[in-house]
């Protein structure tokens, strides 16, 4: 029975003490928020001041907005005119910014241009290159012509040189040929005057100028050269002269007249068939 009242009499100093100290510590924080709560109180009282200042120029700044809105109710000549020529301007700003735009367009083209330009101007340049070096190449080509045509003049010029010894030997033996056929002309003549007897005596030593004469026309037949035919008394038009190729007489087309380097006179023609040059002596007038 004791242990019990003790035990009860211990729980309750226990309650007791709990609610003493709850409530000491109930009065702190009630105090706390006592001054908290005042503090906020005095907050309360400087933010209405302040609303109340706020209040003030709000209803200032509405009266003046009042003044404002009817001095631009009022028509203002200069206010129209600053008006119109903020319009103005912002027109001009517009254009200015759409021509902005134009002009980066076309540098965007420019730039494209530009770039397709040297795209080609390096092809070009390739080009250029493969064109230089086929320059040298026709200019090395152009120096070996030139040498071999300065060889072939050399070659023409001695060619030339012998054209002209074979021609002078040609005249010389053309000349001999002639006075050979003269004398056979003349010896015939003379045959024709003797009695048979001797003519039959004389016909070897007749026949031998004409076996002399035969070679040299017939060296003159294979040098291509024509041979020449003593001129003929009387006979005018048309001239006849023999043809080496053709191997007979033909008439001279366009026939000239011409001098030899020994003064002997001759006629030249073209031959109607062949287009051979024809030579023919002619006497001296």
């Amino acid at each position: 029975m004791d242990y019990i009242i003790a035990v009860v009499t211990s729980l309750a100093i226990g309650l007791i003490v709990g609610w003493v100290v709850g409530t000491w510590l109930g009065q702190s924080q009630i105090n706390k928020l006592q001054a908290q709560l005042d503090q906020s109180r005095e907050r309360v009282a400087q933010v209405d001041g302040l609303m109340s200042g706020l209040r003030r120029k709000l209803n200032d700044t509405e009266v003046q907005l009042r003044q404002v809105e009817l001095a631009i109710q009022q028509p203002d000549p200069e206010m129209d005119q600053s008006r119109r020529q903020l319009q103005e301007v912002q027109d001009k700003h517009d254009q200015a910014t759409a021509r902005l735009q134009q002009m980066q367009g076309d540098l965007e083209q420019a730039r494209q241009q530009v770039t397709l330009s040297q795209a080609q101007a390096g092809t070009l340049r390739v080009r250029l290159s493969q064109m230089e070096a086929d320059v040298v190449q026709a200019r090395q080509r152009a120096a070996a012509a030139e040498a071999r045509v300065q060889e072939m003049l050399a070659e023409l010029r001695t060619a030339q040189a012998h054209v002209q010894d074979s021609q002078s030997q040609l005249e010389q033996a053309a000349e001999r040929v002639y006075r050979l056929e003269q004398d056979l002309a003349s010896v015939r003549s003379l045959s024709t005057l003797t009695p048979p007897a001797e003519v039959e005596t004389s016909a070897p030593e007749t026949l031998e100028p004409q076996v002399v004469a035969e070679p040299e026309t017939a060296e003159t037949l294979e040098s291509g050269q024509p041979e020449p035919v003593p001129p003929e008394p009387g006979v005018e038009e048309p001239i006849e002269a023999y043809c080496v190729r053709c191997r007979v007489k033909r008439p001279m087309l366009n026939p000239y007249q011409t001098t030899l380097t020994n003064g002997r006179p001759a006629m030249k023609g073209i031959c109607p068939e062949c287009r051979t040059v024809l030579f023919r002596f002619i006497k001296s007038r």
